[in-house]
Protein backbone atom coordinates (compact mmCIF):
# COMPACT_ATOMS: atom_id res chain seq x y z
CA UNK A 1 0.00 0.00 0.00
CA UNK A 2 1.22 3.53 -0.71
CA UNK A 3 -1.56 5.83 -0.91
CA UNK A 4 -4.85 6.14 0.65
CA UNK A 5 -7.75 8.64 -0.14
CA UNK A 6 -11.06 8.48 1.25
CA UNK A 7 -14.14 10.83 -0.03
CA UNK A 8 -14.21 12.52 -3.19
CA UNK A 9 -11.71 14.77 -5.11
CA UNK A 10 -8.11 15.74 -5.74
CA UNK A 11 -8.37 13.16 -8.63
CA UNK A 12 -4.93 14.50 -10.80
CA UNK A 13 -2.63 13.44 -7.79
CA UNK A 14 -4.38 10.11 -7.68
CA UNK A 15 -4.07 9.58 -11.44
CA UNK A 16 -0.46 10.92 -11.01
CA UNK A 17 0.45 8.69 -8.44
CA UNK A 18 -1.20 5.67 -10.27
CA UNK A 19 1.13 5.99 -13.16
CA UNK A 20 4.08 6.61 -11.25
CA UNK A 21 3.57 3.07 -9.43
CA UNK A 22 2.78 1.65 -13.18
CA UNK A 23 6.00 3.31 -14.40
CA UNK A 24 7.74 1.77 -11.41
CA UNK A 25 6.56 -1.83 -12.36
CA UNK A 26 7.30 -1.69 -16.10
CA UNK A 27 9.41 1.13 -17.08
CA UNK A 28 9.15 0.66 -20.44
CA UNK A 29 5.36 0.46 -20.25
CA UNK A 30 3.93 3.20 -22.58
CA UNK A 31 1.11 5.36 -21.30
CA UNK A 32 -2.07 7.18 -22.88
CA UNK A 33 -1.63 11.14 -21.87
CA UNK A 34 -2.69 12.23 -18.85
CA UNK A 35 -6.53 12.65 -18.63
CA UNK A 36 -7.29 16.52 -18.31
CA UNK A 37 -11.02 15.76 -16.35
CA UNK A 38 -11.94 19.10 -14.18
CA UNK A 39 -13.25 18.00 -10.44
CA UNK A 40 -16.35 18.88 -10.32
CA UNK A 41 -16.47 17.69 -6.34
CA UNK A 42 -18.53 20.58 -4.29
CA UNK A 43 -16.03 23.04 -2.57
CA UNK A 44 -19.03 23.94 -0.22
CA UNK A 45 -20.12 23.73 3.51
CA UNK A 46 -21.67 20.31 2.65
CA UNK A 47 -21.12 17.92 5.75
CA UNK A 48 -18.52 15.22 4.97
CA UNK A 49 -19.03 12.04 3.96
CA UNK A 50 -19.98 10.31 7.91
CA UNK A 51 -19.01 6.19 8.06
CA UNK A 52 -20.68 4.28 10.89
CA UNK A 53 -17.69 1.65 11.08
CA UNK A 54 -16.19 1.50 14.56
CA UNK A 55 -12.82 2.60 13.22
CA UNK A 56 -13.78 5.46 10.81
CA UNK A 57 -16.40 7.15 13.03
CA UNK A 58 -15.00 10.61 13.59
CA UNK A 59 -18.48 12.26 13.35
CA UNK A 60 -20.23 10.44 16.34
CA UNK A 61 -21.82 12.96 18.45
CA UNK A 62 -23.90 10.57 20.93
CA UNK A 63 -23.19 10.13 24.67
CA UNK A 64 -20.33 7.88 25.49
CA UNK A 65 -18.07 6.22 23.17
CA UNK A 66 -18.39 5.08 19.85
CA UNK A 67 -16.27 1.15 19.61
CA UNK A 68 -17.43 -2.05 18.13
CA UNK A 69 -19.63 -4.49 20.37
CA UNK A 70 -23.20 -4.59 20.86
CA UNK A 71 -24.74 -1.19 23.26
CA UNK A 72 -27.95 0.03 23.28
CA UNK A 73 -27.68 3.92 22.82
CA UNK A 74 -29.96 6.62 23.66
CA UNK A 75 -29.76 10.39 22.14
CA UNK A 76 -27.45 13.08 23.28
CA UNK A 77 -30.01 16.14 24.48
CA UNK A 78 -27.87 18.45 21.42
CA UNK A 79 -26.39 16.75 18.70
CA UNK A 80 -23.50 18.25 17.31
CA UNK A 81 -23.49 19.70 13.79
CA UNK A 82 -22.71 16.92 10.99
CA UNK A 83 -22.53 14.43 13.57
CA UNK A 84 -24.65 11.74 13.99
CA UNK A 85 -25.91 9.73 16.96
CA UNK A 86 -27.62 6.14 17.07
CA UNK A 87 -30.83 5.22 19.53
CA UNK A 88 -31.55 1.55 20.27
CA UNK A 89 -29.83 -2.28 20.86
CA UNK A 90 -26.71 -1.92 17.80
CA UNK A 91 -24.37 -4.02 16.96
CA UNK A 92 -20.74 -1.89 15.47
CA UNK A 93 -18.45 -3.25 13.53
CA UNK A 94 -15.60 -2.29 11.69
CA UNK A 95 -17.66 -1.63 8.49
CA UNK A 96 -20.62 -0.52 9.86
CA UNK A 97 -23.77 -0.27 12.35
CA UNK A 98 -26.13 -3.45 12.62
CA UNK A 99 -29.67 -2.91 14.00
CA UNK A 100 -30.01 -5.29 16.85
CA UNK A 101 -33.41 -4.10 18.06
CA UNK A 102 -37.07 -2.74 17.03
CA UNK A 103 -36.56 0.56 18.36
CA UNK A 104 -33.11 1.30 15.91
CA UNK A 105 -32.70 4.41 14.93
CA UNK A 106 -30.26 6.87 13.82
CA UNK A 107 -30.76 10.95 14.33
CA UNK A 108 -28.06 12.68 11.49
CA UNK A 109 -27.64 16.79 11.71
CA UNK A 110 -26.39 17.47 8.24
CA UNK A 111 -25.67 20.50 5.62
CA UNK A 112 -26.72 18.99 2.09
CA UNK A 113 -29.63 19.09 -0.42
CA UNK A 114 -29.07 15.42 -1.03
CA UNK A 115 -28.24 12.63 1.34
CA UNK A 116 -27.87 9.15 0.54
CA UNK A 117 -27.26 6.08 2.97
CA UNK A 118 -25.46 2.98 2.28
CA UNK A 119 -27.65 -0.13 3.45
CA UNK A 120 -27.80 -4.07 3.48
CA UNK A 121 -29.59 -6.61 4.43
CA UNK A 122 -33.81 -6.80 4.38
CA UNK A 123 -35.78 -4.53 6.15
CA UNK A 124 -36.83 -1.05 5.56
CA UNK A 125 -35.33 2.22 6.75
CA UNK A 126 -38.19 5.08 7.71
CA UNK A 127 -36.84 8.70 7.47
CA UNK A 128 -38.64 11.49 9.58
CA UNK A 129 -37.58 15.14 8.59
CA UNK A 130 -40.03 18.00 9.38
CA UNK A 131 -42.40 16.12 10.54
CA UNK A 132 -42.71 14.45 7.20
CA UNK A 133 -41.98 10.23 7.03
CA UNK A 134 -40.69 8.39 4.12
CA UNK A 135 -39.93 4.66 3.87
CA UNK A 136 -38.09 2.94 1.95
CA UNK A 137 -37.43 -0.75 1.49
CA UNK A 138 -33.95 -2.25 1.64
CA UNK A 139 -33.00 -5.76 0.50
CA UNK A 140 -29.76 -7.23 -0.69
CA UNK A 141 -26.58 -6.56 -0.32
CA UNK A 142 -25.33 -2.82 0.75
CA UNK A 143 -26.38 -0.23 -1.66
CA UNK A 144 -26.87 3.87 -1.98
CA UNK A 145 -29.98 5.03 -1.17
CA UNK A 146 -31.10 8.10 -1.66
CA UNK A 147 -33.08 9.53 1.61
CA UNK A 148 -33.31 13.30 1.29
CA UNK A 149 -33.58 14.97 -2.31
CA UNK A 150 -33.58 19.30 -1.93
CA UNK A 151 -33.64 21.83 -4.33
CA UNK A 152 -30.31 23.87 -2.28
CA UNK A 153 -28.40 22.96 0.39
CA UNK A 154 -29.40 23.80 3.87
CA UNK A 155 -28.44 22.88 7.68
CA UNK A 156 -31.40 20.02 8.83
CA UNK A 157 -31.61 17.20 11.12
CA UNK A 158 -33.35 14.15 10.28
CA UNK A 159 -34.37 10.46 12.23
CA UNK A 160 -33.89 7.18 10.37
CA UNK A 161 -35.62 4.25 11.87
CA UNK A 162 -34.01 1.28 10.88
CA UNK A 163 -35.52 -2.49 10.55
CA UNK A 164 -33.38 -5.30 12.70
CA UNK A 165 -30.92 -6.90 11.12
CA UNK A 166 -30.35 -4.03 8.48
CA UNK A 167 -26.54 -2.75 8.54
CA UNK A 168 -25.84 1.03 8.20
CA UNK A 169 -22.19 1.62 6.59
CA UNK A 170 -21.86 5.64 5.63
CA UNK A 171 -23.55 8.83 4.91
CA UNK A 172 -22.90 10.96 1.38
CA UNK A 173 -23.89 14.58 1.39
CA UNK A 174 -23.98 16.17 -1.97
Amino acid sequence: MRHTKFGEGDYGSTESLIRQLLVDARPSARLPAPTDTVDTTPHTALTPETYLGAGKAVRYGGDGQYRAGTTTFGYPARLADDRFALRGRWSVDDQGATADGDDAAIRLNYTAANVYAVVGGAGTIAVTRGGHTTATPVGGPPTLHQIVADDTARRDQLDMRVSKGLQVFSFTFG
